[in-house]
């Protein structure tokens, strides 16, 4: 009786320990999943190095899917390429079980509400959940080798995705990047064009297919694709801008302007958008609209004040130009833009009284400010002053307009009456 005792406490001890061990096996695996997605990977690779490989128990397939997935997330691109190919391959002859089954193998429905909930359950299909996570794993190993610059092979495992790789507009575009990085720039458009057609409310595929062609110089091509994206709500005032760039590079002037006025009426807080406008009427030799258009964004930012100052006075509207001068923020600045705009308008001696601000601000260091000031002497007949400053002029080619002025009042003052 004492020995079937002690055989029987041993078998116990053994079954116990058996199922201990098999209990830590599986946790370490299950902790190593766990740690993957709270993105402890370091403590996660930890856990899978003490997994036992030849347990009878080993899910291989799980094991090499956290491994490569670990690998993709610590950007080691190449690991995780060897071990999500592993991780299919074992996928492909990994046996699935019920779950179900498994945990009511022994268990009879002793209750009616189990046979009932039973009865409700779907019938486990090992064969659907083999392709979901083989369709996964083909979609991450695809990554992996476009990280790696292997874009023949991103291509290939995406397709071998199946629907999964199908499903979204964004993987049509991923697939277009890829041909299109491989230089096969004829089957990076087809594939946005298929895009276009299976997803016709996503604007991502035209938007990506018309900067492909404005890249190969299509830029007829690419006004046409991007009319059909123009009025989505979520066309950013960036996109408007590049659009019409285009829109001028393929000579559609007229579509540019077009797009570009519509755009400064949706985006009213855009200052680029009337700058933009503003050198399209300037190429046409045109000033005045250019002006009150620059005035526009000058008013949205500041920054932009000089380049309205700047079109006034070449305008002529040198009233308006002082006006919109006085209010740039910045006094070196402000008085630099007034010289322009006092020398073309013929203020000298306007010009003359701002001597002590230029000199306060250091202006006067500058040879161009330098030779304004003197040439306002000068012309207002005073030689002496005039004289003074440009002596002070370094600058190669100011000094040899300094020259001429100089001899030019050598003249005035051996012969006055010339000039008068």
């Amino acid at each position: 009786m004492r020995k079937i005792i002690i055989t029987m406490i041993c078998m116990l001890s053994f079954s116990i320990a058996y199922a201990n061990q098999e209990e830590k096996q599986s946790n370490h695996l299950e902790l190593a999943t766990m740690m993957y997605y709270d993105g402890n990977y370091t403590k996660a690779t930890q856990e899978l190095n003490e997994v036992d490989q030849a347990s009878e128990d080993f899910d291989a397939s799980k094991f090499y899917s956290i491994k490569g997935l670990i690998a993709m997330k610590t950007k080691k691109y190449a690991d995780a390429i060897t071990n999500l190919t592993k991780a299919i391959e074992e996928t492909k002859v990994k046996v699935y079980e019920d779950p179900y089954a498994k945990k009511h193998k022994e268990r009879r429905h002793i209750f009616l509400r189990d046979y009932k909930k039973e009865k409700k359950r779907k019938a486990f299909d090992p064969e659907k959940i083999r392709k979901q996570k083989l369709e996964q794993l083909y979609l991450f190993l695809s990554r992996a080798y476009y990280q790696e610059k292997n874009y023949a092979k991103a291509i290939k495992s995406l397709d071998l995705a199946g629907d999964a790789g199908k499903n979204r507009a964004g993987l049509y575009l991923y697939k277009a990047d890829c041909y299109w990085k491989m230089g096969d720039k004829e089957m990076a458009i087809a594939t946005l064009d298929k895009a276009i057609i299976k997803f016709p409310h996503s604007k991502s595929p035209a938007k990506q297919k018309f900067y492909y062609m404005a890249k190969l110089k299509l830029y007829h091509g690419a006004a046409k694709v991007a009319k059909t994206f123009l009025n989505d709500s979520n066309t950013s005032s960036k996109e408007y801008v590049t659009i019409s760039q285009v829109f001028l590079r393929g000579g559609e002037k007229k579509e540019a302007l077009k797009l570009l006025e519509y755009a400064k009426v949706r985006f009213p807080d855009e200052a680029k958008i009337p700058l933009l406008l503003g050198n399209i009427y300037l190429k046409e030799a045109m000033l005045h609209t250019p002006a009150h258009l620059f005035e526009q964004s000058s008013n949205i930012d500041n920054k932009y004040i000089k380049d309205a100052v700047e079109m006034y006075r070449r305008a002529k509207e040198i009233p308006h130009a002082l006006y919109l001068n006085s209010k740039n923020e910045n006094p070196t600045d402000q008085l630099k833009q007034k010289v322009a705009i006092l020398v073309s308008d013929g203020e000298f001696e306007k010009l003359i009284a701002l001597k002590s601000d230029l000199s306060r601000y250091g202006l006067l260091s500058d040879d161009t400010i330098r030779y304004a000031l003197a040439y306002s002497y000068y012309m207002v007949k005073d030689y002496k002053n005039a004289e003074k400053n440009l002596k002070k002029i370094t600058d190669n080619q100011l000094f040899s307009k300094a020259t001429i002025i100089r001899k030019n009042i050598e003249k005035c003052k051996e012969k006055p009456l010339e000039c008068l």
